[in-house]
């Protein structure tokens, strides 16, 4: 994922610092509060990505959009369903947290 997951890695690893310029922080805050904001567009009317019930889809995406705020800085008070998804995810059966903040 080229946006969500880069600003937060940009954000969190010291060796990627230099690489952290203010306008690629800046353009991938754009970015990505445009994709967060398709994601919580398509959770309009439904609970899950790609059906009634957690897919992979659900699995793949929940990886880095659920630390979105804490590690990438996102605005993740703008996208209430995808806060809502997120909890849902969390609270399937076996879930296991790894990066969870």
């Amino acid at each position: 994922e080229p946006v969500v997951a880069v600003r937060a890695s940009l954000a969190t690893y010291q060796h990627l610092a230099q690489e952290a310029t203010p306008e690629r922080m800046a353009a991938l805050l754009d970015e990505g509060h445009a994709i967060l904001g398709l994601m919580e567009d398509a959770l309009d009317g439904q609970d899950w990505f790609c059906g009634p019930s957690p897919t992979l889809a659900d699995i793949a995406l929940y990886a880095y959009t659920h630390t979105a705020g804490t590690r990438g800085g996102f605005d993740m008070g703008r996208f209430p369903r995808l806060t809502a998804w997120c909890a849902r995810v969390a609270a399937l059966p076996g879930y296991e947290g790894l990066m969870d903040g």
